[in-house]
């Protein structure tokens, strides 16, 4: 995942300078804000400034490595993650029966979608369509 930065200008609120950003390191994210008094820090290029520095440390805590995703994107991504990190550790006719459902069922159909897409009511409503006995369906 791409590393991002934030670049936000300072306003002027009357007596006050007061700058916005994103946290990320809530979630979901919220939006925060900074302020500078006039009397402290007249000038707004100095107030910029600051400002600038303080985003220096947002933007590295936002980009560190256990906030960003490393997740899978898509469905076949996410069956390809599974495949490496859980199926290893099931029985070989467990493994075989979820990899042939996955393989001639699921992947085909929902392979292309994104997760962030998919809704559990879809997926249920293409699993009932298929008409297959209870017991063939993977818990």
């Amino acid at each position: 995942m791409r590393e991002r930065h934030q670049h936000p200008k300072v306003m002027d609120h009357e007596d006050k300078w007061r700058l916005a950003y994103w946290d990320n390191t809530d979630q979901p994210r919220k939006k925060r804000g900074k302020v500078w008094s006039k009397s402290i820090v007249p000038i707004r290029r100095k107030a910029q400034q600051l400002a600038d520095d303080f985003m220096a440390g947002i933007n590295e805590r936002n980009n560190a490595p256990h906030l960003r995703r490393d997740t899978a994107e898509t469905f076949a991504a996410l069956v390809e993650m599974y495949r490496q990190k859980i199926a290893p550790h099931l029985k070989n006719s467990t493994r075989m029966n979820y990899n042939f459902f996955l393989k001639t069922y699921l992947v085909p159909a929902w392979g292309g979608k994104r997760l962030a897409k998919l809704r559990l009511v879809d997926l249920q409503d293409f699993v009932n369509g298929l008409k297959l006995a209870p017991k063939t369906i993977p818990c």
